[in-house]
């Protein structure tokens, strides 16, 4: 990332979807290193744009996954920090 040190919002969002699918919240939110009430705003965003779905157990969310709709929004955005320069292309011709 060249501009700065801090991740953008389209950053974080893009670290979210990459997570392993099926994850445990817990795990996504220190694998994102974000703070339970940062991480509470992004998974409730990424929800109510049909990017994840999650699975609960009464209250409590058990496993989150990324559905087709958020694996697109993820390649359009490797697509877009390859083409800006935020991070180098892969061999194959993909974003890493």
């Amino acid at each position: 990332m060249p501009v700065g040190s801090r991740r953008s919002d389209l950053e974080i969002v893009r670290d979210i979807l990459k997570m392993d699918p099926g994850g445990a919240p817990t795990q996504l939110r220190y694998d994102a290193n974000l703070s339970y009430p940062q991480f509470q705003k992004y998974l409730a965003y990424l929800e109510q744009s049909h990017l994840v779905e999650m699975e609960r157990k009464g209250p409590q969310i058990t496993n989150v996954l990324v559905t087709d709709k958020g694996r697109r929004i993820l390649r359009l955005l490797d697509g877009l920090f390859v083409t800006l320069g935020f991070e180098p292309a892969a061999e194959d011709g993909r974003s890493i």
